[in-house]
């Protein structure tokens, strides 16, 4: 049996890292949601003199519940051959990423579901949206109806962050950067799109950002 190279032993890291936050997520999922099920019965039974800490207690599962959602899409295991709905994509990643401070644009339809690992993809891009806004800002997806690349993320921010280093990680213009837990969605989101054979484009203008991921062209014949 010949040895393993270094970029197949970091291929398997990468692997069971992905499977193990997919088992924690799932382990989690359950629990939490006993608690928003439990606290539902409460108020079906009758529980008027404690509506206030219900509403919080509510409010704090469904948060961890949406959470736990999202990480598994962005940062768990993606079969080749499961696929996630557009319209589930979208209703937990506004529930995610949107705020008082951030809108998040995106009009889903009835069109072909997207391959997980192209989703793990998208949740990270959102993330780095996230990461890249200002204190006001609109989050755009655009995703052609088909499913089809390019996929493109805007963000239109009033008061933006310095955001340097994170769209240098994106363009790949940072090798060997050691991440800190701020900057990781956009070394995964970076990797990630090199792992599908895509290229992650990043154009910044005034007062707006444009993420695209599109396919990497082949080399021109000489």
């Amino acid at each position: 049996m010949r040895p393993k190279s270094e970029q197949e032993s970091m291929t398997q890291a990468n692997d069971l890292s992905a499977i193990l936050v997919s088992r924690i997520c799932h382990d989690l999922v359950s629990p939490i949601g006993a608690i928003v099920n439990g606290v539902d019965l409460v108020r079906e039974i009758g529980g008027g003199d404690v509506d206030a800490e219900l509403a919080m207690i509510s409010q704090s599962s469904n948060r961890a519940s949406g959470l736990l959602q999202y990480y598994r899409i962005a940062f768990g295991a993606a079969s080749e051959d499961s696929e996630v709905s557009r319209n589930a994509l979208r209703d937990q990643a506004i529930s995610f990423i949107g705020s008082p401070r951030i809108v998040v644009e995106w009009t889903a339809d009835n069109g072909p579901h997207l391959k997980r690992p192209l989703s793990r993809l998208l949740y990270q891009m959102l993330m780095c949206a996230r990461g890249l806004s200002g204190m006001r800002s609109v989050i755009s997806v655009d995703l052609p109806g088909d499913a089809s690349l390019p996929l493109r993320i805007s963000i239109e921010s009033e008061g933006s962050p310095d955001s340097a280093e994170m769209l240098d990680i994106l363009s790949g213009e940072a090798e060997g950067i050691i991440p800190t837990p701020r900057l990781i969605e956009f070394v995964l989101a970076r990797n990630s799109a090199h792992a599908l054979g895509l290229k992650l484009n990043v154009h910044r203008g005034d007062g707006r950002i444009l993420m695209e991921v599109a396919r990497v062209r082949a080399a021109m014949p000489a």
